[in-house]
Order: C-alpha cells, then sequence, then structure tokens
C-alpha cells in the first residue's frame, strides 16, 4: 500500500493510474509465459476506487490501462497483495471496518475465485511475504493499542508462529522480505533505541530466526520498502521532506 501507509485518503501523487478512477497503490509482477524472457509480466496490485473510497485488489498487463479488478465487492477494503506460487496465487490481507481492526490474511485464485482464509490472529496484519518454497510466510503484526509492530514468521507445515522482532528486542519493524537465498529476512527498523520512541526508518538485516540484527542504512532518513537482488544490492524507497512522513497520520504504525 502507499508508502507503507493502509489508512488515510487515496494519495494525490499516484504512480501509476489505469483511469481517473482508480488509483494504484502498491504493485507486484509475475511472468505469465514459460520463461521471463519470453513472458508477458502480469501486474498484481492495491488500489482505491475514488467513487467508493474502497481498496480492491486488481490485475493488469504491464503499459495497459486495462485493470481488472479481481477482489470481491462486498464493502471490505482487501490491501498488501502480491503473487505467490508461481503467479497461481494472490497472497493479500482484507478487513471490515477502519485502519487499525482486526485485519486477517487471504489468499485466493489469480482471477479472483477461492479465496481462502490463511490466518486471523485478531490483530491488524500486514505485509505478507511467501518464502520461494512456499513453506514460510512473513508478516507484520500490529500489537492492539500500540503502534509496536513486529515482524512474525509463520511455519505452515507446522503452524507455529515465532515473533521474529522479540529476539533482539525489535518493536517496530515493517516491510519484510526473504532475501533472494532465503536465509535471512531484510525489513524496516524504525525504532529509536535512543529515544525510546519511533524514528526514521533504517533498513535492517536478520537470519529467519530473528538473530544477527544489523543496521544497513544508519543515516537518520526515512527508508521503506527494502528489497535485495540477486547481487547483494539494496534498493529503497526514501522519503526527503520535511518532517516525519508520518505526520499526517502519527497513529499508523505503516506510515
Amino acid at each position: 500500500d502507499p508508502s507503507t501507509t493502509t489508512s488515510g485518503p487515496p494519495p494525490t501523487d499516484e504512480h501509476v493510474r489505469g483511469d481517473d478512477n482508480v488509483v494504484i497503490l502498491r504493485a507486484d509482477t509475475v511472468p505469465t509465459g514459460p520463461t521471463t524472457h519470453e513472458a508477458e509480466l502480469s501486474i498484481v496490485t492495491s488500489a482505491v476506487d475514488r467513487r467508493t473510497a474502497r481498496r480492491g485488489i486488481y490485475v493488469a498487463a504491464p503499459c495497459s490501462n486495462d485493470l481488472v479488478k479481481v477482489s470481491p465487492d462486498d464493502d471490505r477494503d482487501y490491501s498488501w497483495a502480491t503473487w505467490v506460487n508461481g503467479g497461481t496465487k494472490i497472497l493479500f490481507t482484507a478487513r471490515s471496518g477502519p485502519s487499525g481492526v482486526n485485519e486477517p490474511i487471504y489468499w485466493m485464485d489469480r482471477d479472483g475465485s477461492n479465496v481462502e482464509l490463511l490466518l486471523d490472529t485478531g490483530q491488524r496484519l500486514g505485509q505478507p511475504k511467501m518464502s520461494k518454497d512456499g513453506r514460510t510466510i512473513l508478516f507484520s503484526a500490529v500489537v492492539a493499542g500500540s503502534v509496536v509492530t513486529n515482524l512474525i514468521k509463520w511455519d505452515l507445515a507446522t503452524g507455529a508462529l515465532t515473533n521474529l522482532s522479540a529476539a533482539t528486542g525489535g518493536q517496530l519493524d515493517s516491510d519484510p522480505r526473504f532475501t533472494p537465498d532465503g536465509q535471512s529476512v531484510v525489513f524496516i527498523d524504525s525504532y529509536s533505541r535512543e529515544n525510546n520512541d519511533v524514528g526514521p526508518g533504517e533498513v535492517a538485516l536478520m537470519d529467519t530466526t530473528g538473530q544477527q540484527r544489523s543496521i544497513v542504512t544508519d543515516d537518520n532518513l526515512y527508508d521503506t520498502d527494502p528489497d535485495v537482488g540477486p547481487e547483494g544490492g539494496v534498493v529503497i524507497a526514501r522519503y526527503l521532506g520535511e518532517g516525519p512522513p508520518s505526520a499526517s497520520d502519527p497513529d499508523n504504525p505503516f506510515q
């Protein structure tokens, strides 16, 4: 969702627009043919419909204005859409009510059929990412009544939930993603240990047990959405404006 925010009005500085009524918030791509070289990429994204202010999940081909809504029209908000299982499934969250309420994790077929509830912990869950082998899901979980956000690893074979943040005292972790080798997690650490409060988001790494936490960008700037390339380079989005980016919504841990 937009620069890792899950509440508030639709953004006014859209990065991509399918039409004048749908604002693209976040996109993920997957090949639709036999190989990446030969295939046309298919895009899945969460987007806000200006007419209803509802978030939905849309699929489109690149360089196309043809957005196909695949999420149900059921007055719920759908967020954090991403391809899994080689592009045969879409992993996402959905909620009924305002930002901050219970938000479980679901998945569905790429055409929107067979919606299935995967995990409901009674918390606001977000940013789910599945490992390449399909055995593990990473996600963020907001502690009720606070801005404390933990990264959780869910073993799909055993059902075990492991709080990775708690292993090294993290309190404001978000934006998790597996590194290409699957041995580490890259994420954003927004906890200022000096002030015991929210601070600028820094790119961080830890292993898949939550140990060996290290800060990659210690520059007092607001970083978000990190990803690691196949050769180890880190790509991030960075906020360079005046003041913290969460000033418009200070209670939103994802902003």
